[in-house]
């Protein structure tokens, strides 16, 4: 069979846990609007077959890329680099909506011609290209300004950008070009001292050094602007041996093409985990994040991130298809804790009532969940507090 370690790394809201959620099938990480919204390395278990062949694909979600400026933060941080460091293939994901540092506008657009997949650029600035099957050559515009190459390759899946007035319709406007793929050497570069590399760029070119197949999975390219997504496919393009795949987890549009592509580079190898298996978090954990995902939804910005939850009990009774949780949520101020309870306790309730629901579809029981706020002051820089809100509840 074939069995493997997949980390799925990238910058804050750029859709990892939504990623994860969507390939798996089943409520492995929990989302929300805000950034580092996951603190620890999270597996989700995928288990299927290719024909006839078992495949297990455990795909690591990690917190987002950040500078750290807390003791929690730090061992965020830490995370990230051992599931970099212990996988055996790499999907950086991509905010693909979001404009990056090194993107400049563009008259370029992607479209299919005869079932080709074919780039045009601005002439000026040299970066045509015409992608014929899998090979890729330099357009006229890009020859007639001499422009000089490099020599890093890439291969881009599915390129389904129509031109610069579009939001990235991919199946909607635009047909499926089957997998055609573009193999090119490089982009063309006009010597613009604004054409830096991009932050996802810069740390892509740090995991290709690890020695793993490692894929670029740009997402929201359902709802990503031409003028960003395209400049954006550009700067990736500069990469050696990175594979690039417009996704959208939310709209699943190019997961399958995705899949396909994380299977065709795992190794050979026995199963880590039962089949039945769909995380490696215990319920105790997925019942602390449910709770910390509805406080940071109904909190919105009121509250910063810190916030934390700690399970204080949880037990199934006997004879009975109830369970009993207690839990406290850890704030870091007393005016804090008042925003939490609510008037007449209206905003805790409203939050345990949202994670009630979401546990009873987790476990198959009846919840009697039972929430309580607690203030420690500074806790995300004490080894004890975080250890409690993290490690111990794992």
């Amino acid at each position: 069979m074939k069995t493997g370690i997949v980390a799925i790394i990238g910058r804050p809201n750029a859709g990892k846990s939504s990623l994860v959620n969507a390939l798996v099938g089943e409520k492995v990480s929990i989302v929300s609007p805000k950034p580092q919204t996951t603190r620890e390395r999270i597996s989700g278990i995928l288990n299927t077959e290719r024909n006839g062949e078992r495949i297990q694909i455990v795909l690591t979600d990690t917190p987002g890329i950040f500078k750290p400026r807390s003791l929690l933060d730090s061992g965020m941080s830490g995370s990230i680099r051992n599931a970099a460091a212990g996988a055996d293939m790499i999907v950086y994901v991509i905010d693909g909506a979001k404009r990056g540092n090194s993107q400049r506008k563009d008259s370029g657009q992607w479209s299919v011609v005869s079932g080709q997949l074919k780039g045009t650029g601005n002439r000026e600035q040299g970066t045509g290209i015409e992608c014929h099957s899998s090979v890729c050559e330099e357009s006229p515009a890009a020859q007639d300004k001499g422009q000089v190459h490099d020599n890093s390759q890439f291969t881009m899946h599915n390129v389904q950008l129509k031109d610069k007035t579009d939001t990235c319709p991919l199946e909607e406007k635009i047909p499926s070009i089957g997998g055609v793929s573009a193999e090119r050497t490089g982009w063309p570069s006009d010597g613009n001292k604004t054409d830096v590399p991009s932050k996802d760029a810069s740390d892509l070119a740090k995991y290709l050094k690890y020695g793993v197949p490692v894929i670029a999975a740009v997402n929201k390219c359902d709802i990503a602007a031409y003028e960003i997504m395209y400049p954006r496919l550009a700067d990736l393009s500069k990469l050696r041996d990175l594979e690039i795949m417009p996704v959208s987890a939310l709209k699943k549009i190019n997961l399958d093409k995705l899949l396909d592509l994380i299977i065709a580079k795992l190794p050979e190898g026995e199963a880590l985990y039962d089949t039945d298996d769909y995380t490696d978090k215990s319920l105790k954990f997925m019942t602390a994040e449910a709770v910390r995902e509805k406080a940071l939804y109904y909190l919105n910005d009121e509250i910063p991130h810190g916030i934390g939850v700690e399970i204080q009990s949880y037990a199934d009774r006997p004879n009975s298809e109830i369970t009993d949780v207690h839990a406290d949520i850890v704030c870091e101020k007393d005016g804090h804790k008042q925003i939490i309870i609510g008037k007449g306790g209206d905003m805790i309730k409203r939050i345990g009532a949202a994670a009630r629901l979401d546990l009873e579809k987790i476990s198959g029981r009846k919840i009697n969940l039972q929430l309580f706020v607690k203030v420690r002051e500074g806790w995300r820089d004490s080894a004890a507090h975080v250890k409690n809100l993290t490690e111990d509840r794992k």
